[in-house]
């Protein structure tokens, strides 16, 4: 609990950035430049049917992200929703690397199912049906599946 507050202080006094997990000082535009344009690109040749697209344009994270509305507030989304679905802890302070090394330890030492975690592995190995009827059945969670991916890359 000590920690919760001192996170919140920093973060009110722009020492730190987040909303419900907190992350270092510049952290979600390190992100953003290092990974936005290959997230967009993974969307693109993953997902790209019409269908698909129509179902991903109907999601306003999509839209925003594609109108360049808000970028950084979309990342910070993503990230925090990707998170939250993996339970990273909260009162842990994240910077890219931190963020990444715990992404690829939840991965690799996962125990119950997880959907996105699922979806994260049709993608990896390619399994376009599976990956089809994910973004019908779940299109945030493979928004979500698909931003894992752009940021650990294939992780077997």
């Amino acid at each position: 609990d000590k920690m919760f507050g001192y996170n919140y202080t920093l973060k009110v006094f722009k020492k730190l950035e987040g909303k419900r997990f907190t992350f270092r000082k510049k952290t979600i535009d390190k992100l953003i430049k290092k990974y936005e344009k290959k997230y967009i690109d993974n969307i693109n040749k993953q997902l790209n049917t019409k269908k698909i697209i129509k179902i991903l344009d109907d999601i306003t994270l999509i839209k925003k992200l594609k109108t360049e509305e808000r970028k950084q507030n979309i990342f910070l989304t993503i990230t925090e929703m990707l998170m939250q679905e993996l339970e990273l802890q909260e009162e842990k302070i994240y910077s890219e690397k931190t963020l990444k090394y715990t992404l690829i330890q939840k991965v690799l030492n996962h125990k119950k199912d997880n959907e996105v975690l699922n979806i994260y592995k049709h993608i990896i190995n390619k399994d376009e049906q599976n990956i089809k009827k994910d973004v019908i059945k779940s299109p945030l969670n493979t928004l979500k599946a698909l931003y894992l991916y752009t940021l650990i890359g294939v992780i077997k």
